[in-house]
C-alpha cells in the first residue's frame, strides 16, 4: 500500500509538472505576441514565426493541462442541474462519467500513440513556416490521454467505493 501511495504521489507530481508546463507556454506566447506586436510597429519588422508557433503551443496547453484540471475538478460542468439530482443519483453519475471519460481517453491515447509510432517510422512533419515533425503533437497527445486515463480510473475507483460504502451503510440501516 505505501508503494501505491509513492507511485499516486509521483504521478500526481507529474501531471502537476505538465500543469505548470502549461503554464510556461502560455507566458512565452503572451510574451512571443507582445514582442511581435511592438517590432511589427516600431520597426515594420515582422517574427514570422510567431504565429505559427503560437498554434502548436495552443495544441499542447489543451493537452498538457487537462489531467491536473480534471484531478482538481477544474472543468466545467452544469451544476445547475447536476445540484438537482440526489446525492446517491450524484454519485453513480461521478462513476459513470468516470467511466466513459477513462474509456473514452484510452481509445483517443491508444490512437494518438498508433499515430506517434507511424509518424515516427515515417518521418512525417508538419509544413508551414516551420517544419515541425508530427510525433511531437501525437505523442503528446498520448502521453496526456494516458494521464487523463489514470486520473479518470482513480477517480471512479473513488467514486464506486463511496457508492459501495453507502449501499453497505444502507444494508446496515435494514
Amino acid at each position: 500500500m505505501n508503494q501505491l501511495k509513492t507511485l499516486e504521489s509521483s504521478f500526481n507530481k507529474f501531471i502537476h509538472g505538465l500543469w505548470n508546463l502549461s503554464g510556461i507556454l502560455l507566458f512565452f506566447i503572451t510574451f512571443s505576441v507582445v514582442a511581435d506586436v511592438i517590432l511589427r510597429s516600431t520597426t515594420k519588422f515582422s517574427l514570422d514565426w510567431v504565429v505559427e508557433i503560437n498554434e502548436y503551443m495552443l495544441f499542447m496547453i489543451t493537452f498538457l493541462g487537462a489531467a491536473w484540471c480534471l484531478k482538481i475538478e477544474g472543468h466545467i460542468r452544469i451544476d445547475y442541474i447536476f445540484g438537482m439530482l440526489k446525492p446517491k443519483i450524484q454519485l453513480i453519475d461521478n462513476l459513470f462519467c468516470s467511466l466513459l471519460g477513462g474509456i473514452s481517453c484510452l481509445l483517443f491515447g491508444s490512437y494518438a500513440g498508433i499515430a506517434t509510432l507511424l509518424s515516427i517510422q515515417r518521418k512525417t512533419h508538419l509544413i508551414k513556416f516551420l517544419k515541425v515533425p508530427k510525433y511531437y503533437f501525437t505523442g503528446i497527445m498520448f502521453i496526456c490521454c494516458f494521464c487523463l486515463f489514470i486520473v479518470f480510473l482513480i477517480k471512479g475507483f473513488n467514486y464506486f467505493r463511496m457508492w459501495r460504502t453507502q449501499l453497505e451503510s444502507q444494508n446496515r440501516g435494514q
